[in-house]
């Protein structure tokens, strides 16, 4: 009894003293040069940063990237196993006359710092963004606060008509109820809100712009005075895609929170359910890259991607175009669909569980439609279903092509049977053995 008890004291004291410290210990910080980056991804800018351990930045070819060397504090995530930038502590940019670039032992380029911003159209939430210089960058935050006073202006009007609208309404509303009243008003017109402002621009800055074909470089800093700056070389791999084609993101009716993707043309689509299924598709636009170039394109610090491995990666979505589809049990001709806005609702009661339903503005207005697609449903004598896109000018886009097929949730007995077999003679024939075994 007394062990037990120093044992359970024992292990309070290392939880709540040993590990403490531990778990509360403060990073050892490091102040490097490195390069803060903005690189394209095949559809907008990447952030990302090269600390001083990474000897190598990938890059897509024939793309602007801004690179902007800075002195700041680096410390060392254990929980992400990756370096961090502590750009609050120190943020300094490096002063510098020329990026140089080379490739082998022959300079090929030599870059002067120049001004960049950042601009995200659709705001932090898009993929989409791209990069202005020089002068178009020092145009474009002053054009952005602009643009956005004025869209403040139309909301400041918005509301205060709104308000009028309102007043008008409920006037109206009496005087249709007041008898007295023989020659009715007009319904007051409600005011159209003004889209939202989603547009970002970042401050400008200065940086080096990169756009290089593809191929192996190195580049370095050299300061005012014509030297090499210690630490500010790297190793530059400029790639490209290997093929294009057309991916799918697949939405389950079911699961519409996991979503699944199909990247190759070959691949088949499964899908799992009851007498009758339905999945939601999105096409994109894709391209398949160097598996660890990419990845490291993304952060430099990933190196899981395998060097003789190729992965797909979804560029941007692949709008006004209308899918064609064909079962085993149709006449021939061709089904035509197009794309539709879904809102999924939550089922009401204890049960758990969604429901996916055609969007409708009119009764779900002031709400946004979940996601937009194309819906495939299955029935269960449609074994087998395959899916294409046709363009705007009615011709078939190449790689679209998919088989979808359907698999049911129950299997039927016979099927069990028949896969038990192999296993079943295995037994007999172990069986058999064993006992000429024993009679030996």
């Amino acid at each position: 009894m007394k062990r037990r008890c120093f044992m359970v004291c024992y292990l309070l004291v290392f939880l709540f003293v040993g590990v403490s410290p531990t778990m509360a210990e403060t990073p050892t910080l490091e102040q490097q040069l490195v390069y803060a980056l903005e690189v394209y991804d095949g559809v907008g800018y990447t952030s990302n940063f090269a600390p001083a351990n990474e000897e190598t930045i990938y890059l897509l070819a024939d793309h602007s990237n801004a690179f902007s060397p800075r002195n700041t504090m680096v410390y060392y995530w254990a929980i992400t196993r990756s370096y961090k930038a502590d750009w609050d502590e120190l943020n300094e940019p490096v002063e510098s006359a020329t990026l140089e670039i080379l490739q082998g032992q022959t300079l090929i380029q030599e870059l002067p710092p120049t001004l960049f911003s950042i601009v995200l159209p659709e705001g932090h939430g898009s993929r989409k963004s791209y990069l202005l210089w020089g002068a178009d960058a020092e145009r474009g935050y002053p054009g952005f606060l602009e643009e956005f006073r004025e869209y403040y202006i139309q909301i400041r009007d918005y509301q205060n008509a709104y308000q009028e609208y309102q007043t008008a309404y409920d006037e109206y509303q009496d005087a249709m109820l007041d008898e007295t009243i023989v020659e009715k008003p007009n319904a007051p017109v409600r005011p159209v809100e003004p889209p939202p402002f989603l547009k970002v621009v970042i401050p400008p800055s200065f940086g080096f712009q990169v756009n290089l074909p593809e191929g192996d470089y190195r580049i370095r800093l050299k300061d005012l005075d014509g030297q090499i700056i210690p630490d500010s070389e790297k190793k530059i791999v400029v790639f490209s895609h290997r093929r294009t084609g057309i991916g799918y993101k697949i939405i389950p009716e079911s699961r519409w929170t996991v979503p699944e993707r199909s990247d190759d043309p070959q691949q088949t689509i499964y899908v799992m359910g009851g007498s009758n299924a339905a999945i939601y598709l999105q096409p994109f636009y894709e391209a398949e890259y160097n598996e660890a170039y990419y990845r490291g394109l993304l952060d430099t610090q990933d190196h899981s991607g395998a060097a003789d491995r190729w992965a797909w990666a979804h560029m941007e979505p692949f709008y006004q175009a209308t899918m064609t589809m064909s079962s085993e049990n149709s006449t021939g001709e061709l089904e035509m669909t197009g794309e539709k806005p879904f809102f999924v609702v939550q089922m009401p009661g204890p049960r758990l569980g969604y429901q996916v339903v055609e969007y409708d503005p009119a009764t779900m207005g002031g709400q946004r439609p979940t996601f937009v697609g194309f819906e495939v449903g299955l029935e269960r004598d449609d074994r087998k279903v395959t899916i294409g896109l046709v363009d705007q000018d009615g011709v078939v886009v190449e790689g679209s092509e998919r088989e979808i097929r359907w698999v049911p949730e129950k299997r039927p007995v016979i099927q069990y049977l028949w896969l038990s077999f192999p296993l079943l003679v295995g037994l007999i024939v172990f069986v058999l053995r064993r006992s000429r075994t024993k009679r030996s």
